[in-house]
């Protein structure tokens, strides 16, 4: 996501060994212009490489990321320089897929510092790896590595690697409309003419990227609002008649990243659409005034909510549950538990979140 420079302070060049046009690379944790998916800058030559490579997906709000897979079990970052107080490497990890032998393992400067086992998600969360005291204030290469015993199966996607987690929401739409985002004082950020734009919101960025098999991207990168305020998008015809995509990627609070996607939506020549949020809920609607008249024609609820919740299920003795362990469900989707105890046994009691629901035989969930 984002710009590609060297995002922490402490941060400096190692023997000039990166370039992207005329931004210097330090550390390329974000993944966000790699002129091919298989050229990522600062994970190239010098002790970069592998055949791990940078993609974007449209339901996953266009943010570009490392992805690695079979056939692709590898990235490895050229030397890069470790901050002397910086005691933990943090990224976000999504599991696309995944096969239960696979495992996640990260190395600095050929140390393990992290040995992860997979979980299929829908969301990304946050993973953090503890680099030993040696390695602090060294220059040292960074490599992810997908490792099994036999053949790699999983596919997982890793961004926003740094030495300090960062909150952002981050907005994208891909269609010919503008985007603008506003903060509580008025500030705005986003375009003031089709080849310039500011960035008044204190620490936010501004992203245009050019496609050539379709319309320019434009991103909004914002940290969290500050507490009891809120940021209002937005979105404005450029005087076209189609429809746009619009969505909003969520990490500035908790370890999951929540995404929202309002999908095809109609626009007219002066068509105006707004939307006003501090974080993202399933409620979140996009209020469209398609004639810019200043009326809202109708108002739209997000296409698809992606956020996972974890049921933890465990019996006691002489009986079962099924499913039992770990059960991982999308926002709007259900799971249903069977309790059967042994032969010779009843069910005594059922608790949820610690609260009661009876000797029930089976009891149905909603995220």
């Amino acid at each position: 996501m984002g710009t590609i420079l060297a995002e922490y302070d402490s941060l400096r060049d190692i023997n000039d060994d990166q370039s992207f046009g005329n931004t210097k690379l330090a550390f390329n944790g974000d993944f966000g212009r790699s002129p091919l998916v298989v050229n990522i800058p600062g994970w190239e030559e010098q002790g970069g490489g592998g055949n791990g490579w940078a993609r974007r997906y449209y339901h996953w709000g266009w943010n570009q990321h490392l992805e690695l897979g079979p056939g692709r079990e590898s990235r490895r970052h050229n030397l890069l320089f470790v901050p002397p107080d910086a005691t933990s490497l943090h990224f976000r990890l999504r599991t696309n897929s995944v096969s239960n032998q696979d495992r996640l393992k990260v190395y600095l400067a050929e140390t393990l510092i992290l040995d992860q086992s997979l979980f299929e998600s829908s969301s990304y969360y946050w993973q953090t790896a503890v680099i030993p005291a040696s390695l602090r204030g060294t220059s040292s290469t960074l490599n992810f590595s997908l490792e099994a015993q036999g053949t790699v199966n999983s596919v997982v996607s890793i961004d926003d690697v740094g030495f300090y987690r960062v909150s952002r929401m981050v907005a994208t739409v891909a269609s010919p409309v503008f985007i603008h985002a506003y903060d509580a004082s008025g500030n705005h950020t986003g375009p003031t003419s089709d080849t310039t734009w500011v960035a008044e919101i204190p620490g936010s960025e501004y992203i245009f990227e050019s496609d050539t098999l379709a319309e320019p991207r434009k991103t909004i990168i914002l940290p969290p609002p500050p507490s009891g305020t809120e940021y209002r998008f937005e979105i404005r015809s450029r005087n076209a008649t189609g429809h746009f995509n619009f969505q909003i990627e969520d990490y500035t609070t908790g370890d999951q990243t929540v995404n929202i996607i309002f999908d095809t939506v109609a626009i007219q020549p002066n068509t105006v659409a707004k939307c006003t949020l501090s974080t993202l809920l399933p409620s979140l609607v996009l209020q469209v005034d398609l004639d810019g008249n200043g009326t809202v024609d109708t108002t739209l609820f997000a296409s698809r909510y992606l956020q996972d919740f974890f049921i933890f299920a465990t019996t006691g003795e002489n009986g079962s549950i099924n499913p039992q362990g770990t059960i991982i469900r999308e926002y709007g989707d259900s799971v249903q538990f069977r309790i059967t105890p042994d032969s010779a046994y009843r069910v005594e009691d059922v608790l949820v979140d610690s609260v009661s629901v009876g000797a029930v035989s089976q009891y149905a969930f909603w995220s």
